[in-house]
């Protein structure tokens, strides 16, 4: 433990925000910058916050984004940003009968770590993934919304969902499971570099998560994603386009559709989805759909072929999302994935 950390570990000490269940050494921060509300409430602001802050990591080559099938969300409906306060965890080498007979203290410690948090963090807990025993419960949820945390993403398994939902507590975990972590692991380190999934987090990092409204559900039976790039290997579309459609007696009931590669960020069709709900699901809708998609478009530049382009991406992707949601995407044309494997004689 560094001078200063042991400075701000005794104020803290006076204050009452030391729960004492970790031994001082093992914190390796107390005091860090955290990021400025004004920034995090402009995050929340983007409507697509997870997909546009994925497209600008992979623009400036950092791994930094973690898809929903890594670290599922308890909670279905909103989205959140904060800065990160980080706990890493271990198992403990005793069995837990040996624990709980020698009436061993309880190493967990998301309580002292929301001891010395602050309004608006999020933790971040690894437990390298393990799916065993249980990170974070409905009494550390109790402690957190206490000391004004607003979110938990767990590389590893919580209970108690029923206490998460209850009390809007928005969490992403690798799993759930009945068993405690009591007596089955212990902290090793309190504000330290942690991973989750093949994502280093260090404290104070900016951490978002969207949650899909429970909603979304009703139209994955007709969703499709389409993306025209230059070649195969760039990561970045000219254009881009998600069409999602609810059906119903054979009529579109309700559309979803966004375009990708035509402005800042990406853009909604909003007059687009009015124009499909109730109608058939035919080349002429989509057609009109498109239209309405980019009436109002304008070209910068030298760039005014993507009106065009875009238009039959928006068609292109209704046609395929009428047929039906495929249950495997075929691999991209030059894939290695593209044509099955060959042995070589």
């Amino acid at each position: 433990m560094n001078d200063q950390v042991l400075k701000d570990y005794e104020e803290y000490k006076a204050q009452g925000r030391i729960w004492g269940g970790v031994p001082p050494e093992r914190i390796a921060k107390i005091k860090f910058p955290r990021i400025d509300k004004k920034i995090i409430d402009g995050f929340l602001e983007l409507e697509d916050l997870t997909g546009s802050i994925s497209d600008v990591l992979d623009g400036l080559g950092i791994r930094g984004a973690i898809a929903a099938s890594h670290l599922a969300p308890l909670l279905p409906g909103s989205k959140i940003a904060g800065t990160a306060i980080t706990l890493r965890s271990v198992f403990e080498r005793k069995t837990v009968t040996k624990g709980l007979a020698d009436k061993d203290y309880i190493r967990m410690a998301t309580r002292d770590t929301h001891y010395l948090a602050e309004p608006g963090d999020i933790l971040v807990a690894d437990f390298g993934g393990n799916l065993d025993v249980s990170n974070m419960g409905g009494q550390s949820v109790a402690v957190a919304q206490s000391c004004g945390l607003i979110g938990a993403v767990v590389n590893g398994a919580v209970r108690d969902v029923a206490s998460f939902r209850s009390r809007k507590f928005p969490a992403w975990s690798k799993g759930t499971t009945p068993i405690t972590g009591k007596c089955r692991m212990q902290a090793v380190e309190i504000n330290g570099p942690v991973t989750l999934h093949d994502v280093l987090v260090e404290p104070g990092d900016l951490i978002v998560a969207l949650r899909l409204p429970a909603a979304a559900r009703e139209f994955d039976g007709h969703a499709r994603y389409l993306k025209v790039r230059e070649r195969t290997s760039y990561a970045f579309a000219v254009v881009s386009a998600a069409a999602g459609l609810r059906m119903a007696g054979g009529k579109i009931a309700e559309a979803r559709v966004a375009l990708g590669g035509v402005a800042a960020k990406p853009w909604r069709a909003r007059e687009a989805e009015a124009l499909l709900a109730g109608a058939a699901p035919d080349g002429r809708t989509f057609q009109r759909a498109a239209a309405a998609a980019l009436a109002d478009a304008k070209p910068s530049g030298d760039n005014a072929f993507k009106i065009e382009l875009a238009r039959r991406v928006v068609v292109r992707a209704l046609t395929l999302a009428a047929a039906g949601t495929p249950e495997r995407i075929p691999a991209l044309p030059a894939s290695p994935f593209s044509t099955p494997a060959r042995s070589v004689a």
